[in-house]
């Protein structure tokens, strides 16, 4: 993996393997930001890394590289590009020539992969899950859990058919789907460490360890989140606004509260909502150093209102059903307004050096 001089730019390259543990992060933090050449090796390799060159070991043999390059805006689009076009990846070996691939039609590519596994029945889960543990090795540290699951005919390295197993584990994995989703929703709340409404979820994030609930709920409602040390997580625990609730309300940050940034850098906030980025706010879903409530005493502000569809529509919303949406505005210092009451959802922001 090539990476270019960005500068003295913010930019982020974290590295997650298979069980979305962050394993590597080359960036502004860690490699710093002149040009640079990586070598990401798979599990056994013995190869000789080439002189000027960083070697990074992954653990397993797939890699996920989910790349953040700071932007200010529309009119810094044209310098981001270039470093992007220098972000490439080639193979290690001059003889190599790419694998034929084969596209296997049964495959689903309309729905969502989330929506996949949310609606998995539990024999193809399983059965799925024992295929790529042949492929994906297990952690060290996961011999105890492994232990357990042989006891019901699950063991890495061989196939799984459910319908083959004694009838009471077939009659609990088939409910373990959804046991599962409740059992990660009962736990969301109480995840991390929790201040005025927000879980702070700072500890084991994409470092998991034998942490598997929070593994899963971290994979249910942002897979591929950063280390700690370069963004970090807050759930809002608060009450959204109902439906009858039309009036503006805001979310403000306490003085110099916001997370420490490089010198020079800004914070910026992306706010998300039932699990992934909210999709009808658009530009306004990014708050950072371009935007106007960004306080000189690190706080900030942002104002959370219903648009009705007309001026949802008027002012170049997409004219669905109304719904709660986000937009930058102002309050008075030292005043805290949270959500209203309403129906419940956890409300993500994700603040991120960016």
């Amino acid at each position: 993996m090539s990476v270019p001089d960005t500068n003295g730019r913010y930019y982020l390259l974290p590295m997650l393997d298979m069980w979305t543990d962050v394993f590597a992060s080359p960036g502004w933090r860690t490699t710093g930001t002149q040009a640079g050449n990586f070598v990401v090796t798979p599990p056994g390799w013995n190869g000789d890394t080439p002189s000027g060159m960083t070697r990074i070991d992954a653990p397993t043999p797939y890699v996920w590289i989910v790349g953040r390059t700071k932007t200010d805006g529309p009119p810094d689009y044209d310098a981001v590009h270039k470093i992007q076009a220098g972000y490439k990846i080639t193979a290690l070996s001059q003889n190599y020539s790419p694998p034929t691939v084969t596209i296997d039609p049964s495959v689903d590519m309309k729905t969502p992969p989330k929506v996949q596994v949310d609606t998995m029945p539990a024999e193809k889960y399983f059965a799925y899950a024992a295929e790529l543990l042949k492929a994906i090795s297990p952690h060290i540290t996961d011999q105890p859990i492994i232990a357990q699951l042989k006891k019901i005919g699950f063991e890495p390295g061989k196939s799984f058919e459910l319908e083959k197993a004694n009838p009471a584990i077939r009659k609990a994995l088939e409910s373990a789907p959804e046991d599962a989703q409740q059992l990660m929703a009962w736990k969301l709340p109480t995840l991390a460490r929790v201040a005025n409404g927000w879980s702070m979820n700072t500890d084991t994030m994409d470092v998991y360890g034998n942490y598997y609930l929070k593994r899963a709920i971290i994979a249910q409602i942002g897979l591929g989140a950063n280390l700690p040390e370069d963004a970090i997580y807050p759930i809002n625990l608060s009450e959204s606004l109902s439906t009858e609730q039309t009036n503006t309300r805001s979310i403000s940050t306490r003085r110099g509260r916001l997370p420490q940034t490089p010198s020079g850098q800004s914070p910026s906030m992306t706010i998300k909502a039932s699990k992934f980025q909210i999709p009808s706010i658009g530009l306004l879903s990014v708050v950072g150093c371009r935007s106007s409530t960004m306080r000189t005493d690190r706080s900030i502000c942002i104002s959370r209102t219903k648009v009705p569809a007309l001026t949802r529509k008027r002012t170049g919303f997409p004219p669905q059903k109304p719904r709660s949406t986000w937009s930058c505005g102002s309050m008075p210092q030292g005043r805290r307004r949270s959500p209203g009451n309403g129906t419940r959802r956890a409300l993500r922001a994700c603040l991120c050096r960016a």
